[in-house]
């Protein structure tokens, strides 16, 4: 089947949305694709990033180098609403040249604030049924002018609505975007990488359990995960391990390297080695009221990633997030609902003499990994989905 994917950053393994649609569309290849999305390197020169594979075409989208300047400057919200209504809001020749080339047989659009909508508008034109994914509410959270947010909102309703199929990434997700005649909520896909995982039983006796964490270590998650290091220091009885981005000061990023608490953005094919040896697996979701309404319809890949190692998971958010419904639903995390570092200490200390739990836990975890999370499934029902649209 050849697949159009449009988004604001290509399905590569890099985060969050990105590597979602990467192990949707990308990975299994099994599907034809075509990608348009801006090149991750614009917005990341220094950081080396992964790349798609040489069998998938791909078309940068990128805005002219004074706009991409400007994304870098005190004017960046100027900048974004270029790429939200200028650049994504009409056809030009050569891109419609070269979609109707490809001559797709679906459009695939991770649903944004800028080329889902110019995914939009190609499908009407092809003729040609339209699949979105709605993974984060951007309209809300993402950078634009406070003067365009109630366009964006109404353009997000739009997209939806007129979507031939929809794929929400949670419960929280589907209720938020109201009634839709073929929307499916679909889970994002675990890691396909998993290595033998070890547990606390393979350990030396004096080793200290360890709490790895791999994602986003930026506002208000960096600030969580900045006073849980501490406290885990402080107390001395487990060790936080931090993989991911992270904006702390200079100075307090060079005292996590050399203590061994932060490693930085570690490559996947890296990264599982690093979760395989973990006693613990930290997921963490921000208390912070502002973003309510975000991990109320989010859904965090980390969780699915987690549970293909068989690992006890611990899941660090409010009551109302989705990953904590989950899990609780599911009885397969530990959940800590308190905002303070010291109950998370408390929950892995406590843990840590626990081998029944651990056990139960570590289950529960496979359990969700070999059915409801399971990834090879959740890809075929994604591919099942296009194919019934398709025709």
């Amino acid at each position: 089947m050849r697949v159009l994917y449009m988004g604001d950053e290509p399905p590569v393994e890099w985060r969050g949305a990105s590597i979602l649609m990467y192990r949707l569309v990308v990975q299994p290849g099994d599907l034809k694709v075509f990608v348009i999305s801006p090149p991750l390197d614009d917005a990341f020169p220094t950081i080396t990033l992964p790349s798609l594979p040489p069998s998938v075409a791909f078309l940068p989208f990128r805005s002219p180098q004074p706009v991409r300047r400007l994304k870098r400057s005190r004017f960046y919200e100027w900048a974004w609403a270029y790429e939200q209504f200028v650049a994504t809001g009409f056809i030009s020749p050569w891109l419609w040249q070269k979609v109707r080339a490809f001559n797709p047989e679906v459009i695939v659009a991770l649903a944004d604030n800028s080329l889902s909508h110019l995914a939009r508008k190609l499908a009407r034109r092809l003729k040609v049924p339209l699949a979105t994914y709605f993974a984060d509410w951007k309209p809300r959270y993402f950078p634009a002018l406070a003067s365009t947010r109630p366009l964006l909102e109404r353009r997000w309703q739009e997209l939806y609505q007129q979507s031939d199929i929809v794929f929400c990434v949670s419960d929280g997700m589907r209720e938020a975007l109201g009634t839709h005649p073929n929307a499916h909520v679909l889970y994002p896909p675990g890691n396909l990488e998993v290595i033998s995982p070890t547990t606390l039983d393979d350990q030396p006796a004096e080793h200290l359990p360890r709490l790895v964490y791999a994602g986003n270590i930026e506002g208000t998650y960096g600030a969580m995960l900045a006073q849980l290091r501490t406290a885990m220091l402080q107390r001395g009885k487990a060790k936080i391990v931090l993989y991911g981005l992270c904006d702390w000061p200079a100075e307090e990023q060079a005292t996590a390297r050399a203590d061994g608490s932060y490693h930085g953005f570690t490559p996947n094919h890296e990264l599982v080695k690093h979760l395989a040896k973990a006693d613990f697996l930290l997921v963490v979701m921000s208390f912070d009221p502002g973003v309510r309404f975000f991990v109320e319809t989010a859904f965090t890949t980390k969780f699915c990633d987690y549970c293909a190692f068989g690992k006890p998971i611990i899941v660090w958010g409010p009551e109302y997030c989705t990953v904590v419904k989950f899990a609780q639903q599911r009885r397969s995390a530990l959940v800590v609902t308190d905002p303070s570092p010291q109950s998370v200490c408390d929950a892995v200390e406590k843990l840590t003499t626990d081998r029944d739990e651990q056990k139960r836990l570590s289950e529960a975890a496979m359990h969700l990994h070999r059915g409801e999370l399971n990834p090879a499934a959740i890809h075929r029902k994604f591919k099942s989905e296009l194919e019934k649209i398709a025709g």
